[in-house]
């Protein structure tokens, strides 16, 4: 038996909107991350379920955001 995929379900920082982060079961995070510092990476990745290659969540002053806050900070900070 083999672990196929793994998910973590993340609520916005922002608008409290949830969305689904996916993780490469192969990963092997660094010695002493907890499944948290996982799952922020892969928010911080920018990789979600349902996104496309124009959309992606991220890890802004602490918070992590959904795709549309996303968008929404980086406009606000000129990115």
């Amino acid at each position: 038996m083999a672990v196929v995929s793994m998910k973590s379900v993340i609520e916005c920082d922002e608008c409290a909107a949830r969305f689904v982060t996916i993780h490469d079961a192969a990963y092997a995070p660094p010695s002493g991350w907890s499944l948290w510092d996982v799952a922020e990476d892969a928010v911080r990745g920018g990789y979600f379920e349902g996104g496309s290659i124009f959309d992606s969540c991220s890890v802004q002053d602490g918070k992590m955001l959904c795709a549309p806050c996303t968008k929404k900070a980086d406009a606000e900070s000129g990115q």
